[in-house]
């Protein structure tokens, strides 16, 4: 099947097809779906990666994740692994648990690797080890995209989200829903999402005229044990909060496993905003108020800045300037933002 042919099936020119196959972002995303899907269904192998494999080249990539028990980074990946598949190359993960060891470790493996591109949400923004070693797999001709997260020091592609404007908007939810008390278990310091959470929910609060109360500020590490832990010392505080944003999805399950046991129902005794979503949580009817982003298509759209990159080493189209792409957010409220009913009646004339 040639590449006229793939463009008359999906009722696009052969310059859109084209655009898909280099990765080139400019692409609306459904035409992009449309493309995709009649490559994948006739099995078509782009030419390029048929020389590749003619000429015996590396065909891989290798993506970094801090978390893979993370929802955001699992679907993140199936969105790589989809694109990455539809290209012909094959993926290595590297899961450094948010260890800057590890990744330092991980990076001089990959140095060592013939592989053709990387995907990286570095654990630390601010760590000169890491940004020393992303310059040095740069300078060897790979490419390198972030995702999620920054790194300081280096002008990088990536693929990021809304984070400040999410958390804004799930903190005045809670405003808006009558609250006062309102408190934030943060994630690590080092990292752009948690600033930009925090950054969101100071914001929202100094636009509500409300204060930010020091003991409602509770430093977490994105998971979950911790985020227990946090949720138990904001509940035993003599003025506790009526309200929680919790700044990622493990966080959030920390909130939850403490208010269990403390017999605290969401909604009716706490309320709860997450950034980032539980679908599971649908199975047992249990409805968190959330911001949402698409893991799927983050993961989609740092697999086409790579191509696009990687294409562009091999003299294969113009280089593009830096590109920096923001996932926007949704929030998607389900009642766990509402004022206790016992709190309501002390706030209200």
């Amino acid at each position: 099947m040639t590449i006229s042919e793939i463009a008359a099936k999906a009722g696009v020119s052969a310059a859109t097809v084209s655009r898909v196959l280099n990765g080139n972002p400019h692409v609306k995303e459904s035409t992009r779906e449309r493309i995709l899907n009649v490559i994948q269904q006739n099995d078509y192998i782009p030419s390029e990666i048929a020389r590749g494999l003619s000429k015996n080249e590396s065909n891989s990539i290798s993506v970094f994740v801090t978390d893979i028990e993370n929802s955001f980074f699992s679907r993140a990946m199936r969105g790589i692994v989809e694109r990455a598949d539809l290209y012909g190359y094959n993926v290595f993960l590297f899961n450094t648990n948010e260890d800057i060891e590890k990744e330092h470790r991980y990076l001089q493996t990959v140095m060592g690797l013939r592989i053709m591109g990387l995907i990286i949400t570095p654990v630390a923004e601010t760590d000169d080890e890491t940004r020393i070693r992303l310059q040095r797999i740069q300078a060897s001709g790979v490419p390198v995209v972030l995702l999620d997260r920054d790194i300081n020091g280096l002008q990088l592609d990536g693929v990021f989200s809304e984070d400040e404007e999410g958390a804004y908007k799930a903190v005045m939810a809670l405003v808006e829903a009558g609250h006062r008390k309102i408190a934030i278990i943060s994630g690590p310091e080092h990292t752009r999402p948690s600033k930009e959470r925090m950054a969101g929910y100071q914001r929202a609060m100094r636009d509500a005229g409300l204060p930010v109360r020091p003991e409602y500020v509770s430093r977490g590490d994105f998971r979950t044990d911790l985020s227990y832990v946090c949720t138990k010392e904001l509940m035993g505080l003599p003025d506790p909060p009526t309200a929680i944003f919790s700044t990622n999805n493990l966080t959030t399950i920390g909130c939850l496993k403490y208010f269990s046991e403390a017999g605290l129902v969401v909604g009716r005794d706490i309320s709860l905003v997450s950034f980032d979503d539980l679908d599971y949580l649908d199975y047992f009817d249990f409805s968190i108020s959330a911001v949402r982003r698409s893991f799927d298509g983050m993961g989609r759209q740092a697999m086409n800045l790579l191509q696009q990159r990687m294409r562009e080493n091999r003299g294969e189209g113009a280089a593009a300037s830096l590109q920096r792409i923001y996932e926007k957010t949704q929030l998607e409220l389900r009642g766990s933002e509402r004022l206790p009913a016992l709190e309501k009646a002390i706030v209200q004339p």
